[in-house]
């Protein structure tokens, strides 16, 4: 996913809003959007954004909690002083997201038309057994600074932390006949994704004799960690009718274990030497280690 932030407000203008809406598809929004500058001559900016939605029908198997998808975007930067001969640059950012929907029915399969027809009219009945659920979780922060330290050089430090965990505790119908009885099967399952990357480099102009060097030294880490439901589960636990409320329950039994765990360190470095205005000539080395268990 490429996450595009939210950057604070140039000068002095702050920013505040509040929106509250309503989709013909029964979903209440709200939207909240702050933004300013502080500090000593504004030099720290900040932006924050919590969007939330909801089921405005109040129907069980469709309802999200208050706490479904929030987002938060927050940039810093920090500028040069008046006294001093370098340049600081800096920025911090964050995007997590929290959703959870009750009652999930994963889908409710069928062949037959009268039944069918019946369990559309059957709207205000709670369909999905008790325990069913949906869970997500995706954060993502980034963070960068970076150091002028004369004219030719320039230092920077770059860092992105993502997390991404998902578990489904989902039913599944299998209609048997035009009376509306029906096996119910309940999947349930957990996998969670998490990266970590830094990079750090030096950048800067050497000359030598007519020749000017663009020269770049860096290092670089990444750790990557997958995790996967030790005991997922897919299988009939109960029957029903469906015009009678589903009872079938089925509470969790997950747990994960770790199945990759990935590390990446680097070492690099290149020199663009510059022949003419026009022409130029690029080398480079990169030394990578690369670990894998899982």
């Amino acid at each position: 996913m490429n996450y595009v932030t939210k950057k604070p407000p140039i000068g002095d203008r702050q920013i505040a809003s509040v929106d509250l809406g309503y989709r013909s598809t029964a979903v209440w929004s709200e939207h909240l959007d702050l933004g300013g500058r502080v500090g000593p001559d504004n030099m720290f900016g900040y932006r924050f954004r919590l969007p939330l939605q909801r089921d405005a029908r109040g129907r069980q198997d469709l309802q999200r909690r208050p706490r479904a998808p929030r987002f938060l975007f927050a940039r810093r930067r920090c500028a040069p002083h008046p006294r001093s001969h370098r340049d600081v640059r800096g920025a911090v950012s964050g995007a997590p997201c929290v959703g959870h929907h009750d009652g999930v029915l994963d889908r409710a399969i069928h062949r037959l038309d009268a039944a069918g027809d019946a369990l559309r009219r059957q709207q205000h009945i709670r369909h999905a057994g008790p325990a069913s659920e949906h869970d997500t979780n995706l954060q993502i922060y980034t963070a960068g600074l970076r150091y002028n330290l004369n004219p030719d050089w320039t230092a920077s430090a770059t860092y992105s932390f993502s997390k991404s965990t998902r578990y489904r505790n989902e039913g599944t119908w299998y209609l048997l006949d035009e009376a509306g009885n029906y096996d119910y099967y309940r999947f349930e399952g957990k996998e969670s994704h998490q990266f970590n990357t830094f990079q750090a480099m030096a950048e800067g102009l050497v000359k030598t004799g007519p020749l000017t060097h663009q020269l770049v030294f860096g290092a670089a880490y990444q750790k990557q960690t997958t995790d996967n439901g030790a005991n997922s589960f897919f299988g009939q636990i109960g029957t029903g009718n469906i015009y009678q409320p589903n009872a079938n329950r089925y509470d969790s039994q997950g747990t994960t274990y770790r199945t990759a765990d990935v590390t990446q360190k680097a070492l690099f470095a290149s020199d663009t030497i510059a022949l003419t205005q026009r022409w130029s000539v690029l080398g480079g080395v990169r030394y990578t280690n690369y670990e894998q268990h899982g």
